[in-house]
């Protein structure tokens, strides 16, 4: 079975969607999406804690779906809107393990 994430529903009308759209010049759909595949890389990798220490900008832009020429204009835009916070060796998403937390650990227990 697939990884699994928990998106709250009103996360596609947050202010953080609009930032990052404007941002990046693109619609709000388009930066909900990009947040979507944020959420799912990690889930993927398994990096339950949301840290994505050791991940190149150019890597964690293309597991987002970003086509853009500037993988870092794309990290910079994330971290902007309030989705990535800066670590030592790279970034973590921000809140990831106290919303995604939950429900990691109740997928572990069945």
């Amino acid at each position: 079975m697939g990884k699994r994430i928990y998106v709250r529903t009103e996360a596609a009308r947050n202010r953080k969607v609009t930032k990052l759209a404007d941002a990046l010049k693109i619609n709000e759909v388009q930066a909900f999406g990009h947040y979507t595949r944020l959420l799912l890389l990690a889930a993927e990798a398994e990096r339950y804690d949301g840290s994505l220490a050791g991940c190149s900008n150019k890597w964690i832009a293309r597991e987002c779906g970003w086509t853009g020429d500037d993988p870092d204009a794309f990290i910079s835009a994330l971290a902007e809107a309030g989705y990535l916070d800066p670590e030592d060796e790279g970034y973590s998403i921000h809140d990831y393990e106290k919303e995604q937390g939950p429900l990691f650990r109740k997928l572990a227990s069945q």
